[in-house]
């Protein structure tokens, strides 16, 4: 009977490694490690834009292009995902930061530390979450130089160790 937990153990551990290096954007789920080309074909219903070592994912609703997150790579192979939580109001950022903290608490576990993010006007902008190997960043929303509002922003990262 022992032998039989110590597999359990084993094999629910493995398991929870392997999921620990992954996220989905828009219901695609992406891996650390995973080649490019390969995370590209998944992602083909969707608009992706390449700058730079990035790649951008969104797609078109309407007439609002919608960002769901990034992938960026080192030698071909993913080295970072970023998934983007779409904040349409302001008024809509606690809703979309539970939805989004639950999602690092189930992905990283409820072992989390947390610090402010504050710019060089020494004000806070935001604070991330490190959950396990997942990170959860939320900017507040705010003004640009030229008065503009800019809607806030929540995202979960993970990078390859």
């Amino acid at each position: 009977m022992s032998v039989f937990l110590f597999v359990g153990v084993l094999l629910f551990g493995m398991v929870n490694a392997a999921h620990a290096q992954s996220l989905d954007i828009g219901g695609i789920e992406l891996r650390i490690g995973q080649k490019v080309d390969e995370a590209l074909r998944s992602l083909s219903t969707y608009e992706v834009q390449y700058f730079g070592n990035d790649w951008f994912v969104g797609q078109k609703v309407g007439d609002l292009y919608m960002g769901l997150g990034a992938i960026g790579a080192t030698d071909k192979v993913i080295s970072y995902i970023n998934k983007s939580f779409d904040i349409n109001e302001n008024e809509d950022a606690p809703k979309v930061y539970t939805r989004a903290a639950n999602e690092l608490r189930r992905l990283g576990g409820t072992t989390c530390t947390t610090h402010e993010l504050v710019l060089n006007d020494s004000l806070i902008h935001g604070f991330e979450t490190q959950c396990g190997p997942y990170k959860l960043t939320y900017h507040m929303p705010m003004k640009d130089g030229d008065g503009n509002r800019i809607l806030g922003g929540v995202f979960i990262t993970i990078r390859a160790r």
